[in-house]
């Protein structure tokens, strides 16, 4: 009902583009990305568009989990902060966390329920609903919110000067000290500090509390509760987020990264080259890719190795035809199974990787019981186990994309003069060293508190943190913690 519903717009649109692109000169196929962080084709997208929902920030993820490929790094927590929310993404072993079912449409923005379930496979992405132009308020309680409503881009924050006068992230973090007014978008855009402490300085009024704490607040609200969603969301999967970097991109992700790290206790943070609009570099990343669902539910002590053979072979033909029909090498194309596993009776499945070679129903209940045990601390030995829904993946090579090694000698003139930062509650109005990102090279330490501004985000050293620039100019930022 849902891919119905959305196939005509998404057809319109995608034809529109590629003529668009073709009048333009540009002779490149037009790809799109799919929510499961594969690429499909225009013409398999306008046919299953509902394979295109939620899919832009699945970009972000892939991008780090490619970092934490090139760089040996297995254990990493995606952070992506941008105008109207923040998502996140575990990544483990290498790679991005999935799920078989997510929400659409949802009535009540960020409630679980109060949408339209869509049962194919994606890579599983939290929100929270916090960004940017998220706007603060007070409650009937007199106590400081912010979001999830947001003020978009148009008006925007009360400092875009575009008829917005609620009070933003955005707006809080420039009178912290953390943005730079003549500095935003590379200086192309000039923020209205005057009109950011009005909207700021109205809402610390009515609690009783100066400009600055209430933007301190608004900074502090921020932060604790997408620290907060992250460690329930760490904890729910079974995972042990100490010891994983935390990789922080998008226009405000890098603001707000080491508060989170300082508040998880995380121990190094990477920005990545191009923070700001590090979500295209990750489309880069992706292989073609299609999956294709069977549900069949069936008792895995009561199934034999030729049965689960017939049913991965059936599943095979889709995937392949999509294959032939997009141009791509078939021999090129490395065919994944899995299954929707639970204990019978059960109302919540496991996804179990099968060995494609040999689908023996014995080593996917170990496999199964091996994952329970380390989401639950416990099995149920001896138990039923049933599979509701039989995956094959399709996907292509991997793009072979190396990031860009800078070759140039340090320079130590990066910096670019300093700014009053409010640090803390503690620390307030600290004088930090301002850099310039473009002008820093290899080997480049930075002491905290220290502010590295680029075109699209500017990133905050704290004063219990050192950074230092890579070889392939990311920024990783060491924390200190008491």
């Amino acid at each position: 009902m849902i891919n119905a519903y959305a196939q005509p717009l998404a057809d319109r649109y995608l034809a529109r583009l590629s003529a668009g692109l073709q009048e333009l000169g540009l002779e490149a196929e037009l790809v799109c990305i799919t929510s499961n962080g594969g690429l499909a084709t225009a013409a398999a997208a306008a046919r299953q568009p509902i394979r295109l929902l939620e899919s832009g920030p699945v970009a972000g993820a892939l991008g780090a989990t490619h970092y934490g490929r090139t760089s040996g790094l297995k254990s990493l927590l995606s952070f992506d902060m941008g105008g109207t929310t923040a998502k996140a993404c575990l990544i483990k072993d290498g790679a991005p966390a999935t799920t078989m079912e997510y929400e659409v449409a949802r009535l009540q923005r960020l409630t679980k329920g109060s949408g339209y379930p869509v049962k194919l496979g994606a890579v599983d992405m939290l929100e929270i609903g916090s960004g940017g132009g998220s706007v603060a308020w007070i409650d009937e309680m007199g106590l400081l919110n912010v979001g999830p409503e947001s003020a978009g881009a148009n008006p925007g924050p009360a400092c875009y000067a575009r008829g917005g006068s609620r009070p933003t992230v955005t707006d809080a973090n420039l009178l912290l000290g953390y943005l730079n007014a003549d500095f935003f978008l590379g200086g192309q855009m000039k923020l209205d500090a005057e009109a950011a402490e009005a909207a700021v300085g109205r809402l610390g009024a009515e609690m009783g509390l100066s400009t600055s704490r209430a933007a301190s607040g608004i900074h502090e609200i921020v932060s604790q509760a997408m620290a907060n969603a992250l460690q329930t969301h760490a904890i729910e999967k079974g995972v042990d987020y100490r010891g994983y970097s935390l990789v922080a991109f998008g226009g405000a992700g890098p603001v707000h990264a080491h508060r989170i790290a300082e508040l998880l206790r995380i121990d190094r943070v990477i920005f990545p080259w191009g923070a700001g609009v590090f979500s295209a570099y990750g489309l880069l990343t992706a292989p073609f890719r299609y999956d294709a669902i069977r549900t069949l539910p069936l008792t895995l002590q009561e199934t034999d190795v030729e049965r689960l053979r017939a049913i991965y072979s059936e599943l095979e033909v889709e995937p392949r035809e999509v294959f032939a029909r997009a141009g791509r090498r078939l021999e090129d194309v490395e065919m994944i199974y899995g299954a929707d596993v639970r204990y019978a009776g059960q109302g919540v499945e496991l996804e179990v990787d099968v060995p494609s070679a040999d689908p023996d129903p014995k080593t996917i209940i170990e496999r199964f019981e091996h994952l329970y045990a380390e989401r639950y601390g416990w099995t149920l030995r001896g138990a039923a186990v049933e599979a509701l829904n039989w995956r094959c993946s399709a996907r292509g090579p991997i793009p072979e994309i190396e990031l860009w090694k800078s070759s140039s000698e340090h320079e130590a003139e990066a910096r670019k003069g300093v700014r009053e930062v409010y640090v803390s509650d503690s620390q307030p109005d600290r004088q930090c060293a301002v850099f310039d990102r473009y002008a820093m090279r290899p080997g480049t330490h930075v002491a905290g508190p220290a502010l590295i501004e680029e075109r699209e985000c500017t990133i905050f050293v704290g004063p219990n943190a050192d950074a230092t620039v890579d070889d392939h100019l990311n920024v990783v930022m060491q924390m200190r913690h008491d």
